[in-house]
């Protein structure tokens, strides 16, 4: 497992790199990486780092979807959902996953997130984001 002050210190470092960027596939790479893991808060803060990259391939996406579909976290996949509607990736798959996770009855919360981030996506398409 990874200590405390190490964990602490990789999101923290996740969260420099959403604010101060760079190239966006090692960004891509760094995100992926952190999300192997078990560690909530550092996927989390993968999340946010992911949720500013523009990705015009679906790798950003298919992060997210993962995470939102499988991740025992519940805060896991309210993060992805809101990082899936800043992506902005309008395909298929995303709005599918979105859209599931905006009918779970279980998970209030999950399916405001993922209400959202369709709207987002839908103001995005019509040109109003």
């Amino acid at each position: 497992t990874c200590a405390l002050p190490i964990l602490n210190a990789r999101k923290m470092a996740l969260y420099c790199l959403r604010d101060v960027g760079g190239p966006r596939e090692q960004l891509l790479a760094v995100a992926e990486n952190c999300c192997e893991g078990h560690h909530s808060l550092l996927k989390m803060a993968a999340l946010s780092l992911i949720s500013r990259l523009a990705d015009s391939s679906d790798r950003a996406s298919a992060l997210a979807i993962r995470l939102l579909e499988g991740d025992p976290d519940a805060g896991v996949r309210r993060c992805a959902a809101v990082a899936l509607g800043h992506v902005g990736n309008n395909s298929v798959r995303v709005l599918d996953a979105l859209k599931r996770a905006a009918t779970n009855e279980d998970d209030v919360f999950l399916k405001r997130s993922a209400t959202r981030a369709l709207a987002r996506l839908e103001s995005k398409d019509a040109g109003f984001d």
